[in-house]
């Protein structure tokens, strides 16, 4: 979701709550039924007038207050962060690790990237880039295979919701989803309370959900 379409949002939802929210009716009453003339009505009229589109502006802070309190307004989706696996590494493959060639020494939130070139030759680690995603840290891992290049992206902080319309796949008594965005394919997967993202714009979603189920523990 864009700062854009979250601006909209919040604007929507104070203009909505500032149009509904005015004075009780029987300020209405006490108001009309002062003596039109006098100076003190008027000072009253004006008072109860400021104290309507206090109310008013409250009302839609406590609106926005509860947007940005639930989150709702700007939490990220797997959405958001698939198309970070596309992108061009920015820094040399990390190194395979010592203590288990099983993994490459890159890891987000304790979840570590596997080496696929372990027992898959034509698999190799070409490269790492890190990036943001709404204040998160992201690493990605981009790696060679028969279909092209791979990016593996793992999001840390709390899992990441799985659009809607997202295919729910089982491999191997884990749960995987699969789905389409920025005209490649793309499967997610939560490990260590962390989200997984594996994205290629030649690879296919049975390519993918092997190449993902292999890193699993």
């Amino acid at each position: 979701m864009s700062d854009d379409d979250i601006g909209e949002r919040i604007g929507a939802a104070i203009h909505s709550t500032a149009a509904r929210v005015g004075a009780p009716p029987s300020l209405h009453a006490h108001v009309t039924s002062g003596p039109p003339r006098e100076a003190p009505a008027r000072r009253r009229r004006g008072f109860v007038a400021l104290a309507g589109a206090a109310a008013a502006t409250v009302a839609a802070f406590a609106v926005l207050g509860v947007l940005l309190l639930t989150g709702d307004a700007a939490a990220p989706t797997v959405a958001d962060a698939a198309p970070l696996a596309l992108r061009p590494a920015t820094a040399a493959a990390p190194a395979i690790d010592p203590s288990d060639n099983h993994f490459i020494k890159a890891q987000v939130g304790g979840v570590r990237f596997p080496n696929y070139a372990y027992d898959t030759p034509w698999w190799r680690t070409l490269g790492a880039r890190t990036d943001k995603l709404d204040g998160r840290t992201t690493m990605t891992v981009l790696y060679t295979s028969r279909s092209g290049p791979v990016g593996y992206t793992i999001v840390d902080g709390k899992p990441l919701k799985v659009p809607e319309g997202a295919r729910k796949v089982t491999v191997g008594g884990e749960t995987f989803w699969t789905l389409r965005r920025g005209g490649a394919n793309v499967v997610t997967w939560r490990e260590g309370g962390r989200t997984c993202i594996v994205s290629g714009q030649g690879a296919t979603s049975r390519q993918l959900l092997d190449f993902a189920s292999w890193g699993e523990e």
